[in-house]
């Protein structure tokens, strides 16, 4: 039995295995960059000395997490969410500490005294 397929007149056949030739290369061309990229990125960490590595990597969690904080943070000020209230907190303590009855009388008493002597 002989089978005769002629794929010139068949569009739809021709788009279809167009497009599985194409996701073939796409994928080889993508696997064959991500090795590249990583014996690439691989040779240069081994080029690096251990403290420069050391420093790569602290200043990259530095960034990432300084992202991470503004996207939580939303434009808010640190100020207003932190050291507002602590410094609020802190005051408060220091006035709540101070006997005011005793620093008003000594504070006229100076005044006074000054007043006198002038």
């Amino acid at each position: 039995m002989n089978l005769k397929l002629n794929i010139e007149e068949d569009a739809e056949l021709r788009l279809y295995i167009k497009d599985l030739i194409k996701g073939q290369v796409l994928n080889i061309a993508r696997e064959e960059f991500v090795t590249a990229a990583k014996d690439e990125l691989l040779h240069k960490i081994r080029a690096l000395d251990q403290y420069a590595l050391q420093r790569m990597v602290k200043v990259s969690l530095q960034e990432y997490a300084k992202t991470m904080l503004d996207k939580e943070l939303e434009g808010k000020s640190i100020k207003n969410l932190v050291l507002k209230p602590m410094a609020e907190l802190k005051l408060d303590k220091i006035i709540d500490a101070k006997d005011w009855d005793k620093l008003v009388d000594e504070l006229a008493t100076t005044k006074i005294q000054k007043l006198l002597k002038s």
